[in-house]
Formats: C-alpha cells, structure tokens, sequence
C-alpha cells in the first residue's frame, strides 16, 4: 500500500518491568483496540486479524523525537496502524492469514471465500480503509471448513479443506478454475517450500504424515511417516515442518524431531526413519495450562532467514534456533537442543496468535492487547 496520511498512532507500556541486561525494555504491550484472532509478520510490518472482520497493519515509524519514551525498544516499535474492513466479505472474524512482501491472504471459519489483497501499490491509503480501496481477489472454496492455508509470492494460494482435499487458486489466471487434490485423510497443514530450484507442496495429512506434492505437474512425490502408529504414543502429532534446500527438519507436540535428507528416504507406510533425531528440552511443559501454542517462521514461506521456533505458555517463551537444531541433529541420534527461554506472564491463558519476525522479536496475541518480546540479548 502506498503512503498513509493522518497516521494513527499507538504506544506502548513496558510490560511487567521486563528488562534486557542492557536496560532495554524486553516486552511491551499496545491495546489495539479489538479482539484479536490471528497475525503474521513481514518484515518490520504486522499484520493482525480481529472479531470485527478486519486486519489491522502495524507498521514502525520513526517518531520517537516526538514521543518521550523511556527505553530503545519502545521508540523503534512506535506503531501506525493502519485498518482494513473485510465486512464486504465476512460477516465475523478473520481467523486465518498469511503475510508475504506482495499479498494478504485472508479467511473467516464462517466463510466459504477467501481474500486476496495485494498490498504492493502505489495508491494512497488511509487509516481505515474499506475492500474496495484496495486491489484484491475473492476465490470461492468448496463446502467444509479451512484447516490451513499458504500463499507464495507469485499469488498461488494453497488451502488445506477438511473435506480432505487441498485446493490450489492462481491470482495470475484469467479466469481461475481451482486445482484439486483428493486425500485419504484430512490435511491439517499446507506449506509451500522449494528443493532443488524447484517450489513444491507440504502437506501434512492425519496430524502425521508429510507429504511432498509437485503441484504443478500433479505429482505426488514422497510420503514420510514419522511416528509409527503405536496406541501409547499420545503426542505423536507433527507440530512444525522445516525446509532447506534437499532437507526436511520435523517437529512434534511433545518436542521430538526428526531430520529426513529427502536423498536418502528409507522406509515404507507405517514409518519412515530418519537421518537422526532429537529432543527439544523443555519443549511441553506438562505444568503449563492451556496446551502450548507454537509458532514459526520459515525461510521458503515467509522469507525469513531467522528460522526460530517458539513455544508460548503463559508462563514462558522457550525459543529454539533450527540452525543449532539442524547441527545437532547432524550429530547422530537423541540430541537434545536447549531453548532460549523468556519469563513472561501473559494477560490471559488465551493466547490467539503468535509469530516472529525476522529482526527476532515475538508478537502475541491475548484479547485485545498485543505482546511484543525482543529475543535479542
């Protein structure tokens, strides 16, 4: 979007007298105003879905020369936001979105589209703004309800349906006719990722099974199970997929994870073995309350190079760096990878939404107040 006059400003308290060892405030909060459902960053921008079925955009601005705030981290998140109204299309929240350098991808759990804005323009904008203001795309989904969507940077938007199916949209089409992908089982999660050169499909299927689908010549290309299906393995569930170029790093509920070098894939249905495998200390705290939420960010979906993974209570934040995970998973079997950990005690026990950003900082949702964490120092 291009540039907005009349900003609306928001300011931030330091929250719980949270301090780096340089003094630097480590969490801050902002009331913004409306009930919040979901957020994702990109770049220094965030983007946050609420209750009254608009997204909200953040955006740092220098301001600091006029606001007398006490401590650096505030000063650099002086917020301008700027408010999208979505009415048009939904009728409740918006409870699912994706944030590239080109697009918002939209959704509501009580609506059968989903809205695609491209916020790459040179017109102006205002701090609230209606649909119509904005260049998009409305796509129509087939009956059942959204599990999971992804969008790339080429408009192409993956949708993960409980009626067991992944639907493919291409903006780029005149007249786009979605492509359609039959599953046994319901798929929980889609992502796109690149190997080799090449962009592909995750899927994951039954909470379990990853598998790797070439979309654009409607081929299925590999299948990984990585729990076998033992009755007393209560977390066997895959919480996280991460990418590098010919590697796949895969997480679970419970902190395992496993490192499958798509070269050398051993194994048939039911299990599939791993290069090596490891733990992630501390990663479910079985004293925590509610189940925790997990956030990340990968380098292939949302651009990032800071590949983190971070696990909220209310209590904590136990950040882990997949960089350090892959060097240890090298190693061999059972490593362990310890967190960065961030004592925090969040507003509520529900927490909406999280991601992190690539300058590494934490944004969490609770209500209507928003969490940001520096996970530097």
């Amino acid at each position: 979007m291009g540039e907005t006059k009349d900003l609306q400003i928001i300011l931030s308290e330091i929250y719980q007298h949270s301090y780096t060892p340089d003094h630097d405030a480590r969490a801050i909060v902002f009331d913004i105003g409306e009930q919040a459902k979901c957020g994702d960053w990109n770049g220094c921008l965030l983007a946050v879905g609420t209750s009254d079925a608009s997204i909200s955009i953040f955006n740092p601005v220098a301001l600091d020369d006029i606001y007398t705030l006490p401590t650096k981290f505030q000063k650099q998140y002086i917020l301008a936001k700027t408010k999208i109204d979505l009415s048009s299309v939904f009728k409740s929240s918006v409870d699912f979105l994706q944030f590239t350098s080109r697009y918002l991808l939209a959704a509501s759990v009580d609506s059968s589209k989903i809205i695609l804005i491209n916020h790459v323009s040179d017109q102006q904008s205002s701090n609230n703004m209606k649909l119509s203001d904005i260049k998009h795309q409305v796509f129509d989904l087939p009956p059942g309800f959204i599990n999971s969507m992804d969008v790339n940077d080429d408009g192409v938007i993956a949708v993960a349906m409980d009626s067991k199916q992944v639907m493919i949209y291409n903006c780029n089409d005149i007249q786009p006719t979605p492509m359609s992908f039959r599953l046994t089982n319901i798929p929980t999660m889609v992502q796109f990722a690149s190997f080799y050169n090449r962009e592909y499909l995750l899927i994951l299927e039954a909470t379990n099974i990853v598998k790797i689908l070439d979309w654009k010549s409607y081929e299925w290309l590999v299948s990984i199970y990585p729990t076998s299906y033992d009755s007393n393995n209560a977390k066997s569930e895959v919480s996280n997929i991460f990418t590098t170029t010919n590697e796949l790093l895969i997480s679970g509920l419970n902190g395992w994870f496993k490192k499958y070098d798509l070269n050398e894939i051993i194994g048939g249905a039911g299990y599939t073995k791993p290069s090596s495998s490891g733990t992630l200390f501390g990663f479910l705290n079985p004293e925590s309350s509610p189940t925790p939420v997990t956030i990340s960010k990968s380098t292939n979906s949302f651009n990032n190079p800071q590949k983190k993974l971070a696990n909220i209570t209310k209590q904590q934040i136990s950040v882990y760096d997949f960089d350090r995970v892959l060097k240890t998973s090298a190693g061999g079997d059972n490593g362990v990878v310890d967190p960065k950990v961030i004592k925090v005690n969040l507003p509520s026990y529900e927490i909406c939404a999280g991601s992190i950003s690539e300058d590494n900082v934490v944004a969490i949702t609770s209500g209507t107040r928003l969490l940001l964490v520096s996970l530097n120092n």
